[in-house]
């Protein structure tokens, strides 16, 4: 006599992803400058124009090899102490007035 032994199924874990979406800035030959955002933190950086796929994203494996783009202003945030009127002062001197700045066209 057989009996069937049921193997207890672990319910699956989503997979984590491959790619995330980019939106690219600025296209300069074979390379594009994309923003992406890593968990709450938007980043820029610099891939290969063939990396963006057709439906908006690039992996992971891309974004992670990315030139990065701008300031690490942790770094700096770190180092330096401000006051609250010395930052307001810093980012309209460089015309930053709004919480989301206007894109460049």
């Amino acid at each position: 006599m057989s009996e069937d032994v049921k193997v207890s199924e672990k319910p699956s874990e989503p997979k984590p992803p491959t790619s995330l979406p980019v939106a690219v800035v600025q296209i300069t030959g074979p390379t594009a400058l994309v923003e992406w955002c890593d968990g709450e933190t938007p980043m820029r950086g610099y891939i290969p124009l063939k990396e963006v796929r057709e439906d908006g994203t690039a992996s992971l494996r891309a974004l992670r090899a990315a030139v990065p783009y701008g300031a690490a202003w942790a770094k700096y945030a770190r180092e330096i102490k401000f006051s609250p009127e010395q930052v307001e002062a810093a980012l309209k001197s460089v015309s930053l007035y709004q919480l989301h700045p206007v894109p460049l066209l």
